[in-house]
């Protein structure tokens, strides 16, 4: 084997070396970029903290709150047997003034009332 055969040999194989190494790292950013921890937001009123490290600080509670448009409710109003009826969803943060429920009805801008509830 000439020195030009050893050198081309060993430029083939630093090639497919880089060409493996960057593979592997694509393949692996994305496979794991939606995976990146996002912080949790409130869906439809449950917040899944499950997967959530709660030391990486604090927690915005912004999203899909459940809502029941006048009704002042308690937490004994939310137990498995006696759970309030008309459920509708808001989404926080946003304008209060600006709620419009399932049934037509709307704020007035004028003193509503309302309970949040998220899990």
């Amino acid at each position: 084997m000439t020195i030009w055969e050893a050198v081309v040999k060993k430029k083939i194989w630093l090639q497919m070396v880089c060409i493996f190494v960057t593979t592997t790292l694509l393949f692996s950013y994305l496979y794991n970029r939606n995976k990146i921890d996002k912080p949790p937001q409130v869906d439809q009123g449950v917040m899944d903290l499950r997967n959530w490290d709660l030391s990486d600080g604090i927690i915005k509670l912004d999203g899909e709150w459940e809502f029941y448009w006048q009704q002042l409710l308690e937490p004994t109003d939310f137990r498995d047997d006696k759970q309030p009826s008309a459920v509708d969803y808001f989404t926080v943060p946003n304008k209060w003034n600006q709620y419009k429920s399932k049934e037509g009805g709307a704020g007035n801008g004028k003193r509503e009332d309302g309970t949040f509830l998220t899990t």
